[in-house]
């Protein structure tokens, strides 16, 4: 079960932060590379990269998941075969990208002389389907059981999280996930009007229907955030991204807006002005961390919380001037969530109410958050084209003519 597998994660994680655990050479692992995409990845990279203080000092994590060849190459020429560990994550072991990356380094592991029974020092695997795994050549030990019935966009809290407990260590894991199990908590028995995720949902709904944005901005001011608004991209819109409730009736109203955003102060000076004095109304979600006690001697730290409460403000409340240009009309929604500090209690709190969250807000519409069909049309017709991409052939069978002519330009030249 569930408890097993986490476990079972425990074990490992302790072997390698320890150096029990060794490659193949019997040097200690000195890096750890991640391949997935989608919810494989989004989750656990975003967690890391927020978590990083508390990261093994001699072990780094990396993630590769676009499937492009050069994102694996300038990659791998920092890291050593003999101290690299691969965690293959992909709940179906079906997923195009994460195979073909997997099969890419498992070729690397094989021609640095890493080879047969040696492998199973390198190879590590997260998935529900185990015997394709070991098909590959996992050995069986060395697969963490990822449940089917849990969507990737909300599986950071088990065998997904494998990366993340390596890097931070299982006591901060259980960390995380206690801070998860305290939103839960609150989810579950706060009333409406004082329930945070509700609240959230029940604005971002109210504000996609009436303001027409069709956006939703999320500003981190805190850079180890900075991967934020990419992990709830994909919770919110693959989750929410529907035009169908759940009965079969078309939704009346407009949906989940597009999630977008970069941490502040970065951001004031490029997209802020849009949103201050722009056409369309964008509601934003301001996340603050920490108090004004500030031990930096040039106080940014204050400086960093005073700017989120200055944008705030420009918004909600403009500013009058004679001249248009200097005019700042206001009445721009946001909110601001603060959390204490970024340890991994309250990170967890942070993923589980934008969970809860996105749940609510399906709710509201009727839809089901937990399915994805948008995203298996375009991987069909990957597969169908990618054949004919190899061929010199005029021939294009039924294929639509924009697909047809384009299909033409990339093909290689006879």
């Amino acid at each position: 079960g569930i408890r097993d597998t986490l476990a079972r994660m425990r074990e490992l994680t302790e072997a390698l932060r320890s150096g029990v655990w060794r490659g193949a050479t019997g040097r200690p692992i000195s890096d750890v590379v991640n391949i997935g995409i989608g919810g494989s990845q989004l989750g656990p990279q975003f967690a890391c990269e927020a978590l990083q203080r508390e990261a093994h000092p001699r072990l780094k994590v990396h993630f590769v998941g676009n499937v492009d060849p050069a994102l694996w190459a300038r990659l791998s020429a920092d890291l050593n075969p003999a101290t690299t560990l691969f965690v293959i994550a992909s709940k179906s072991w079906r997923t195009l990208e994460t195979t073909r990356n997997a099969m890419a380094a498992r070729q690397w592991l094989i021609d640095s002389g890493i080879q047969g029974a040696a492998l199973a020092r390198h190879l590590l695997a997260v998935s529900s389907n185990q015997a394709a795994a070991i098909e590959f050549g996992i050995a069986p030990d060395n697969v963490f059981a990822c449940p089917d019935w849990v969507g990737g966009r909300y599986s950071l809290w088990g065998a997904v999280g494998l990366p993340l407990m390596i890097s931070i260590g299982a006591d901060a894991f259980e960390a995380l996930l206690g801070g998860a199990h305290a939103m839960d908590q609150h989810f579950l028995r706060a009333a409406p009007t004082r329930n945070a995720p509700v609240m959230l949902a029940l604005v971002s709904v109210w504000n996609a229907s009436l303001l027409g944005s069709g956006t939703e901005a999320v500003i981190p001011y805190r850079d180890d955030l900075r991967k934020l608004a990419a992990h709830l991209q994909q919770l919110q819109m693959e989750s929410n991204g529907k035009s169908v409730r759940i009965d079969g009736r078309v939704v009346d109203r407009p949906s989940v807006p597009v999630v977008w955003g970069e941490p502040g102060t970065d951001s004031q000076h490029s997209f802020f002005q849009a949103l201050h004095q722009g056409t369309r109304v964008h509601p934003i979600d301001f996340i603050v961390v920490g108090n004004a006690a500030d031990t930096d001697p040039w106080q940014r730290g204050r400086a960093l919380l005073a700017n989120a409460l200055g944008q705030a403000q420009a918004l909600a409340l403009g500013h009058p001037h004679e001249d248009p240009h200097r005019r700042h009309e206001g009445n721009r929604p946001s909110t601001i969530i603060h959390l204490p500090a970024l340890q991994p209690a309250h990170l967890g709190a942070l993923i589980a109410l934008y969970e809860h969250k996105t749940a609510t807000q399906a709710w509201l519409w009727g839809i089901n958050p937990f399915d994805q069909w948008g995203v298996e049309l375009g991987k069909k017709l990957a597969a169908d084209i990618e054949p004919l991409l190899a061929k010199t052939s005029r021939h294009q069978g039924s294929l639509d003519p924009a697909t047809a002519a384009t299909l033409l330009r990339l093909q290689p030249r006879a």
